[in-house]
């Protein structure tokens, strides 16, 4: 479903924040990709949908070869794709509907976007995304109102409304407590299940990386340097990892 093939990112073409990776996602995984600040997860993740570009290698979905895409070509590409952020990366003031909705602007028209028009099938599709992350009783209400867990669970439901392959998320837990952090990504959890949902997230907690991932990516200083399930991750793979 996704293959990374000699990839590497440099945003000052000296230093490489990704080095040569090469990694192979299939369809179904639920992928954590762990690694200490500055080892190049953010720039990997952001690479596969080419919000970043890559120096070198080749970024392949579902077989097509995107790497030489432009903007109109990767507006079909990013259809498939899913991405959520730390910072929620949503519309404050609007309502959580409104938000949610904002998954299908990869469908609309230009003048549909301007003037907010949404078929009722896609209103329909943005309140079952929000029954399956349980926030159906908050479809009216501000975005500001809710709770950090709260937003982020929002973020899940655009991306649900977008009707994605995969989904990519940035750290989706990294600014929330413990408990919070739990419940987001019991909703990942379940999405991968219920849905077969490929999905592939930075995350910093490596306790919750090894609780909820079926398979750890780790990173260092740009390059893969562990690739196999939680129970694999032992303390002196970690060492190497981190220190």
């Amino acid at each position: 479903m996704i293959k990374l093939e000699n990839l590497s990112v440099s945003y000052d073409g000296e230093y490489f924040a990704v080095n040569n990776v090469n990694l192979n996602i299939q369809k179904g995984e639920f992928i954590g990709v762990i690694g200490s600040s500055g080892s190049g997860k953010s720039s990997l993740l952001k690479t596969i949908n080419k919000l970043v570009e890559p120096k070198t290698g080749k970024i392949i979905i579902d077989d097509e070869d995107i790497t030489s895409y432009e903007e109109k070509k990767l507006r079909g590409v990013r259809r498939k794709i899913g991405m959520i952020f730390q910072d929620y990366n949503l519309i404050e003031r609007s309502t959580v509907l409104e938000n949610v909705l904002m998954g299908r602007l990869g469908y609309k028209s230009k003048l549909d976007t301007i003037l907010g028009r949404f078929t009722e099938s896609e209103y329909a599709l943005a309140e079952k995304a929000l029954k399956n992350v349980g926030l159906e009783d908050k479809i009216f209400e501000r975005a500001d109102n809710l709770s950090g867990g709260q937003k982020q669970r929002v973020s899940i439901a655009k991306a649900l409304c977008q009707q994605p392959k995969i989904i990519l998320a940035d750290e989706p837990v990294a600014s929330l407590d413990i408990q919070t952090s739990k419940v987001v990504m019991d909703y990942f959890k379940m999405v991968n299940f219920k849905k077969n949902m490929t999905i592939v997230l930075n995350i910093h907690d490596v306790n919750l990386a090894r609780e909820y991932c079926s398979r750890i990516v780790a990173l260092h200083k740009g390059k893969i340097v562990f690739d196999g399930s939680a129970g694999e991750l032992d303390d002196e793979i970690l060492e190497r990892i981190y220190l």
